[in-house]
């Protein structure tokens, strides 16, 4: 009984087994080693609607930050006190310096976004085109160059189309669009495509059992005979690289352009180096530089280094100190004009344009809030018309100031001139005359001073509110010299009122001009 189980056992090893399905020279090109390539495809056809929303973006924050700087000088204008008129003033500069800077690159990220576009459809265009090429060759349900069997698998499931697979399969090889894609793509990393994993290229071990390809054969048996050709052909960009050796592998790797420029897994796809070089810089929206600040956000604000140098500059008034030095200080103040957290911030300032009103001469438009405006024309037709009417209100003062200034001079007489005994210090309105016979007299009022000083002094008269606030207050004392009516500047009492709207005046006037301070 032993003997005949040890027969039939010895019989049965004899008999030839099944098996499994092995790669084959005619091969279809296995799922897990055109994948790769058709998410790429995927990705890059992503990067011309990117590319062309963060130039929106860029520009239509342009657009905001020129209407929000223009809302600020508005009521910088409209300020009701010397703080919130500071506060305005700074977060003015502050835009306009952020404006600048968006403005100073625009011409640069332009090109980079449109670079970006151009390389990543350069490289899917070699990718679609070898999956229309690998596709067309498709005859039957066996007999094709694309599957979605994997390598090493056996013959069926050809395809000659990709409508049917998973979105996440489907190669992209359609036109190009440039429908705005909000979100970064991850698939660009700072070192290449993720998508585009290492892969041995298209070798007999890369293929399914045999599907009447000829496309990917290998050796005499294809296209790729060693007498006709004897060299690789550079699939898709080279990515799917077909040695003329039946097996041998042609090695690439779009992961890493970075690391290793010179690894020889990326000297043959340069295609798709030269695409994540491009596509690199607009990776993200900070790596492009479209993350912007928000000046409505306190904490945003803070943060701004625009809006630190205006604080610095117009509100601590230390235009040459550096911002690195004065940090603690700069902080300090921005607490103290702007407050301390996001409700004090909005009241204080972004909350007003709810509350100011601009009035139809001044937008052309109907009365109404200054946020209601969202004309940029009419936005700046009205700054325009309160700055004129805030510089015609200041040079009016001024105006005023300097002829009260005038009417008020001390006389000089002519005594006063003899005292002076050398040329040097005989000075308008003395004159010198060397020829007068009396040494005494030879520095002399001049006469036509004189007779301009008398004519000051006559006009004066004339102004009785002035003159006798004046008087009342220059013969006296310095310890009698006291507000509200009079103020001690330098060796004479003065009226208080005079000095007190001369220095309104000049602060309101520098103020303004402090626009420039950036």
């Amino acid at each position: 009984m032993i003997g005949k189980a040890f027969i039939i056992l010895s019989l049965l090893n004899e008999l030839p087994s099944p098996t499994a399905a092995q790669a084959a020279q005619g091969g279809a090109l296995g799922k897990d080693v055109w994948l790769p390539l058709a998410k790429f495809t995927a990705t890059a056809a992503k990067i011309p609607g990117r590319a062309a929303k963060l130039l929106q973006d860029r520009s239509a924050q342009i657009v905001n930050l020129m209407k929000l700087q223009v809302q600020a000088d508005i009521c910088l204008n409209k300020a009701a006190s010397e703080v919130s008129a500071l506060g305005w003033q700074a977060l003015a500069v502050a835009i306009a310096a952020d404006i600048g800077s968006l403005q100073s690159l625009q011409q640069q990220r332009s090109e980079e976004a449109i670079a970006a576009a151009a390389a990543a459809e350069f490289a899917r265009g070699h990718a679609a085109e070898f999956f229309k090429v690998a596709a067309a060759v498709q005859s039957a349900a066996n007999s094709g160059c694309l599957t979605t069997n994997n390598k090493g698998g056996a013959a069926g499931s050809v395809i000659n189309g990709f409508s049917t697979l998973g979105t996440a399969e489907q190669p992209a090889i359609g036109a190009t669009s440039t429908a705005h894609v909000g979100d970064d793509i991850t698939a660009i990393t700072t070192t290449g495509f993720s998508d585009l994993a290492a892969t041995d290229g298209i070798r007999t071990d890369s293929l399914t059992a045999d599907t009447n390809c000829v496309l990917f054969k290998g050796g005499s048996a294809g296209p790729l005979t060693t007498a006709n050709f004897g060299q690789s052909i550079p699939f898709a960009g080279g990515y799917l690289t077909r040695n003329p050796t039946a097996n041998t592998a042609s090695s690439a790797d779009g992961t890493d352009f970075v690391t290793n420029p010179g690894d020889g897994k990326i000297a043959g796809i340069k295609v798709y180096r030269d695409a994540h070089a491009a596509a690199a810089k607009i990776r993200t929206a900070a790596t492009f530089g479209s993350s912007f600040t928000d000046f409505k956000k306190l904490d945003q604000a803070k943060k701004s280094v625009h809006l630190r140098t205006a604080v610095k500059n117009i509100i601590l008034g230390k235009p040459d100190g550096s911002v690195a030095d004065l940090s603690d200080e700069i902080d300090t103040k921005i607490n103290q004009v702007f407050g301390e957290d996001q409700a004090t911030f909005h009241s204080r300032f972004w909350d007003q344009l709810t509350k100011v009103k601009v009035e139809k001469a001044a937008s052309g438009q109907d009365e109404t809030t200054l946020d209601a405006i969202t004309s940029f024309a009419a936005l700046s037709r009205a700054r325009t018309y309160y700055s004129t009417k805030v510089i015609k209100g200041l040079r009016d003062k001024i105006s005023s100031l300097e002829i009260k200034n005038s009417k008020t001079e001390v006389k000089v007489t002519d005594a006063d001139c003899n005292k002076h005994q050398s040329k040097d210090k005989c000075a308008a309105p003395c004159k010198w005359n060397e020829n007068t016979t009396d040494i005494n007299k030879k520095c002399s009022l001049d006469p036509v001073k004189a007779t301009e000083q008398q004519a000051a002094q006559t006009a004066g008269a004339g102004e009785g509110a002035a003159g006798t606030t004046t008087d009342k207050c220059k013969d006296k004392k310095k310890d009698d010299c006291k507000s509200p009516d009079c103020k001690w500047e330098g060796e004479t009492c003065k009226d208080s009122s005079i000095l007190l709207n001369k220095q309104f005046a000049l602060m309101g006037f520098c103020s303004l001009c402090g626009l420039a301070f950036l």
